[in-house]
């Protein structure tokens, strides 16, 4: 305030005060400025990526996961169904049930989360996924000291633990999770363990009985993500991370796109209730599925999907890519882990043919 004031000498309060409003408008166009900069950049980088081919590391997430998507926003509802049609014809039917009382089902940034977990266990090749040290189980999940961070991850995880995914084929013969949470089981470094272990202080084994920490997937699910998982790149989904619409839209093109052997027109309304989008307003989510395709066409020009017609005739139509040429190599090699030096062959599914 002091060196505004030495900055405007005498002038009035409403000179002071345009003064101060002209400062903050002019804050703002810089950091917008910077943003635009910023976005840019990485744009330019994840274009190149895309042409080369070159994605440093995967996710690898259920194709169960990828079809049905979780809620977007918080929801009252204790269970929610959606289907989808597989390439073959079978239909695909995912149940999400909250089977843990006072806790709400997953929605929103939980996605991300659960896509990391998983990823985790199809490198470490067990559902029970390992940390040997708080320091690593940070790094792994990108957080922070934070309160309000930590809290946010523990909630989160909470409501992973507390629900089930039941992923039926066609007639019921085949199911996913077997009356059980997603997550059967995890023992985490609380905030004060953190705290203590990042500041160097040592913590014996017995505090810890013994295992260290670890996130444990239900042996059925983990079999489900074993059989049918569908690789993104890591560096592309992050940006979406925050934007739970845009991670699902994205993931389903992906593995449309690379499955497709001939081109799919799919109504708006299927389209959605394949989303976990609940918003009433069809027309709305419309365009911010367009504007979300957009983005991806800038870092893709092979991609080919596109809404076609207006109004109640809206379909989405979906292809095979220009020149093959799909968002993950359909045979490319992938490090999994943080700065691993294993690497593991990722294939894209493509033994099955999008819906038609």
């Amino acid at each position: 305030v002091e060196a505004f004031l030495a900055a405007n000498p005498g002038k009035t309060d409403e000179q002071l005060l345009a003064a101060a409003l002209a400062l903050k408008n002019e804050k703002s166009i810089v950091r917008r400025k910077q943003k635009e900069l910023v976005e840019k950049k990485q744009s330019q980088d994840l274009r190149k990526k895309v042409a080369l081919g070159s994605w440093d590391e995967m996710l690898f997430i259920a194709r169960a996961l990828v079809l049905c998507g979780l809620p977007y926003k918080r929801t009252k509802d204790r269970e929610v169904i959606k289907t989808a049609r597989l390439g073959n014809g079978d239909k695909l039917r995912v149940t999400f049930k909250a089977s843990k009382s006072g806790v709400d089902l997953p929605f929103g940034k939980d996605r991300a989360l659960l896509a990391w977990i998983t990823t985790c266990a199809k490198k470490q090749g067990n559902a029970r996924v390992k940390f040997e040290s708080t320091a690593e189980f940070i790094r792994a999940f990108g957080l922070s000291d934070s309160g309000t961070h930590y809290k946010a991850f523990r909630d989160s995880l909470d409501r992973l633990k507390g629900f089930s995914c039941y992923i039926e084929v066609d007639n019921g013969e085949k199911e996913a999770s077997h009356h059980e949470s997603v997550i059967k089981d995890a023992v985490v470094p609380s905030r004060s363990d953190a705290r203590r272990e990042l500041s160097g202080e040592v913590r014996l084994l017995a505090e810890r009985d013994h295992s260290g920490y670890y996130l444990e997937l239900d042996p059925s699910f983990y079999q489900e993500l074993v059989n049918h998982s569908v690789p993104l790149p890591l560096d592309l989904m992050k940006k979406y991370g925050n934007n739970p619409i845009a991670w699902d839209f994205i993931q389903l093109i992906s593995y449309r796109t690379a499955a497709a052997k001939t081109t799919s027109r799919i109504p708006l309304d299927t389209l959605v209730s394949m989303l976990g989008s609940a918003d009433s307003n069809i027309w709305r989510l419309r365009s911010t599925l367009e504007s979300i395709l957009e983005e991806l066409k800038d870092i893709w020009p092979e991609m080919n999907a596109r809404f076609e017609g207006k109004r109640g005739n809206t379909l989405f139509v979906i292809g095979p890519p220009l020149n093959g040429h799909t968002l993950v190599p359909r045979r490319a090699k992938a490090s999994l882990g943080n700065n691993q030096a294993e690497a593991m062959e990722v294939e894209v599914l493509d033994e099955e043919q999008a819906e038609g």
